[in-house]
């Protein structure tokens, strides 16, 4: 399925749920500085016993430091920063194993290399070597009770996080290398900050916590297949048995610190009431236990998040009790991800964390994306609730030449609330976000590398090609221009007031290898799909056939095929087989409307006559279509007419495009009774003319009805229905809005354009 959310924002005024969008950055896009641990050099840090200052140690990894005290009272550092953090295979100052916990108890991007991390526990129960499978002893390396144990999982943990005063640890068997597998997994907690722990067994009777880390224990008699865990405690320390191999554990949702937590959210996630989670590393299904109930790690008392009509644009409000179940195999997933037994490049790999942004009131997820074979993506979506829509706002291949030296492979990236957060304003948010990963630089065995990113407001999602089998070939691209849509008219935005549909014509990210590409989203409001046509048969591009798929866009080539472009509710395959549903234009333009169409367009060549680059409505009465069409095989003169091939009202302006030159076009239509106010917007050399300034509308002869009376139609790009030839012409961008936009409007959107299609490789007039 995929994933829409009209993005109504404004620059100056700050929504209920704002998107969160990524700067330009000065490394890379969102990029502000990075910190490697490994390679830096300790300057200002004096280390204790079990301290460790930047360079070659810890060395591990899946590092999270999430848990975020109200104080370090009870860490080994008392005056440093209240933050805990984890890591897996490791081998640390004085121990290692499968996986320990630390503070970090000194760091900020000014003074980084006064950095210092320090042991808190080295969680022996869990293995004193990295990858031990029999830890503790009993396992046999099993994953969960009576598999076959010649897999070999051992202990991992995910990230650490704190409620009310206490810290606690998701735990999980984990197969040492390959793919996740079906596993146990399970919480711990610590009432000291880390130094002892107890499972959910202990908890329940009461027992005693153990300095090393009170490990659940199998009690197997073999590793062979079939050999249940026997062990008395077990079936009371492991929440989730045979835990989904997708599901892998569950990630807390990061709000903020301890007793510190933001108030107002209404997703069913509100954190002064409920611990929320979402189940990584391949799922991203969501579960929530009252923060009363936590304590206790009686997994009877969660709830998983349920929502049998979910569809691309609607959730369940999470605010209703309807929407929970206690049921674990009735949880929903809420976002695309990577299902390796079923599908191969769908977009989200991997969630490997996720937090709330108060100052966009909206949730950030990191992760990775598949682009390709042998190709990944650092990926970044945000949703205006924890249930979603979630819409990817930036996706980074690891391989990028461009990068600095390739360090954002997203290994465990993840958002760190605790560190380096910086509000630069409120209104309109704008904040600096430290993300902390593995650095795969040195060792099979990892360092902390630290990313600061820029957060800002009003940018448009990137579209993901990747969404659904039928863009297979697309890797799960970050598409589109990364148009601004707003109503605040600043330089490099596309006015968003009344604009109803907009086509970037790119969501195959410039992919023409695309097999399968079968159109394009509207990015505006999500209402509409516009897909290659040939009358009303409606398939895959077909170059043979005159709908070629550019590194631009889209091209529309006159080859006796009838080709066009027609606006569907729907793209799915099984909607196409089931009967296409084609889509009306809105009633803005039917009638006798006011509206106005923009876009960035290229004459490709020679072709029929009136053909047009776009139109509404029918030739089955007079005026009761609107185009913009060349009145001749050569490109011109360019025309606004209530009509195409019929007697007909129209403006007919001077100018003949040149081909193979790219042109911003914006036609503005102002109902003024029978005699429509029309403006032809051109950017020619830089300059924005109106091409039909001073020109009268005019009938062709005949004795054509002058007040507009345009049909109910789908929009249609490159040739009028019941014609047999088409235009010979490229799109790179559509605007579609219910109003006539002004001069300075017009003049905004030309700017945008030239920049954005530049970028694209597109140079408009």
């Amino acid at each position: 399925m995929r994933f829409i959310i009209a993005l109504l924002i404004c620059a100056c005024l700050v929504l209920a749920q704002a998107p969160i969008g990524l700067g330009s950055g000065t490394l890379s896009p969102g990029l502000l500085d990075l910190f490697d641990w490994y390679g830096a050099t300790a300057s200002g840090c004096t280390a204790g016993t079990r301290g460790m200052c930047v360079g070659h140690a810890p060395l591990g990894d899946t590092i999270y430091f999430s848990g975020w005290f109200a104080n370090a009272s009870l860490l080994p550092v008392t005056t440093g920063l209240p933050v805990v953090g984890t890591l897996n295979d490791f081998t640390s100052k004085t121990c290692s194993g499968n996986l320990m916990v630390t503070q970090l108890a000194a760091f900020s991007w000014t003074s980084r290399n006064a950095s210092s991390i320090y042991e808190i526990n080295c969680m022996s129960g869990y293995g004193s070597a990295p990858a031990a499978t029999d830890a503790p002893t009993g396992w046999k390396g099993h994953c969960t009770s009576g598999d076959d144990g010649t897999q070999g999982c051992s202990w991992k943990s995910r990230a650490p996080f704190v409620r009310g005063g206490l810290l606690y640890l998701p735990v999980e068997r984990q197969i040492p290398t390959g793919t996740t597998s079906i596993h146990d997994a399970t919480l711990i907690v610590s009432a000291d900050g880390g130094q002892t722990w107890k499972n959910p067994y202990t908890v329940a009777h009461g027992g005693t916590a153990s300095a090393t880390g009170d490990a659940p224990l199998c009690g197997a008699a073999s590793n062979a297949s079939g050999n249940p865990c026997t062990g008395a405690s077990y079936p009371g320390s492991i929440m989730w048995q045979a835990m989904p191999f997708a599901a892998s554990q569950w990630e807390p949702v990061q709000y903020g610190q301890d007793g510190a937590m933001p108030t107002g959210i209404n997703d069913g996630c509100d954190p002064t009431t409920y611990t929320c989670f979402m189940a990584g590393e391949q799922e991203a299904t969501i579960a929530r236990v009252l923060n009363t109930d936590l304590p206790s790690l009686d997994v009877t008392k969660w709830q998983y998040y349920t929502c049998p009509a979910i569809t691309d644009t609607y959730r369940c409000p999470g605010s209703a009790s309807s929407s929970w179940t206690s049921t674990f195999a009735n949880r929903t997933q809420v976002a695309r991800m990577l299902i390796p037994t079923t599908s191969k490049y769908l977009p989200w790999n991997a969630v490997f964390g996720i937090a709330y942004i108060k100052e966009f009131k909206s949730y950030l997820m990191t992760g990775y994306q598949n682009r390709g074979p042998g190709t990944t993506a650092a990926a970044f979506a945000w949703a205006p609730a924890i249930q979603g829509p979630w819409i990817t706002t930036l996706s980074v291949p690891t391989d990028d030449a461009a990068l600095p030296t390739t360090r954002l492979w997203p290994g465990f990236m993840s958002p760190s609330l605790a560190l380096g957060y910086t509000v630069v304003s409120t209104n309109p948010p704008h904040v600096k976000l430290t993300t902390v990963q593995d650095s795969p630089y040195y060792s099979s065995q990892t360092t902390p590398f630290f990313g600061q990113w820029d957060l800002v407001l009003g940018r448009t999602p990137m579209w993901q090609g990747g969404d659904n089998p039928h863009y297979s070939s697309v890797f799960g691209y970050a598409t589109n221009a990364g148009y601004v849509l707003s109503e605040s008219h600043a330089p490099g935005t596309i006015p968003r007031k009344n604009l109803l549909w907009a086509f970037d014509f790119y969501d195959h990210g410039g992919d023409t290898t695309a097999a399968g590409m079968i159109g394009f989203h509207d990015i505006a409001n999500g209402t509409a799909f516009l897909m290659p046509c040939s009358g009303l048969t409606c398939n895959e591009f077909n170059a043979g056939q005159g709908n070629v798929l550019g590194s631009y866009g889209a091209q529309i080539v006159d080859g006796g095929y009838g080709r066009q472009m027609l606006t569907t509710q729907h793209e799915t395959p099984a909607t196409m087989a089931s009967g296409l549903t084609l889509l009306n234009a809105p009633a803005a333009v039917q009638g006798n409307g006011t509206f106005t169409v923009g876009g960035v367009f290229r004459f490709d060549g020679t072709t029929y006559n009136n053909a047009p680059l776009w139109m509404f409505g029918d030739a089955s009465g007079s005026n009761t279509e609107v185009a913009l069409s060349y009145s001749n095989y050569t490109g011109g003169p360019l025309e606004l007419g209530w009509g195409v091939n019929a007697n007909r009202w129209r403006y007919t302006s001077g100018f003949t495009m040149v081909a193979g030159n790219w042109y911003f076009i914006a036609c503005t239509v102002q109902a003024n009774g029978a005699t429509p106010i029309g403006h032809m917007w051109m950017g020619v050399g830089g300059a924005l003319v109106d091409q039909i300034a001073g020109v009268p509308r005019t009938s062709t002869g005949g004795t054509p009805t002058q007040t507009p009376n345009v049909s109910a139609s789908p929009l249609i790009l490159g040739m009028e229905p019941g014609q047999t030839h088409s235009v010979n012409a490229s799109y790179a961008s559509l605007f579609l809005y219910g109003r006539a936009l002004g001069q300075a409007e017009a003049g905004l959107m030309y700017r945008t354009v030239k920049t954005k299609m530049a970028a694209r490789g597109v140079a408009v007039q």
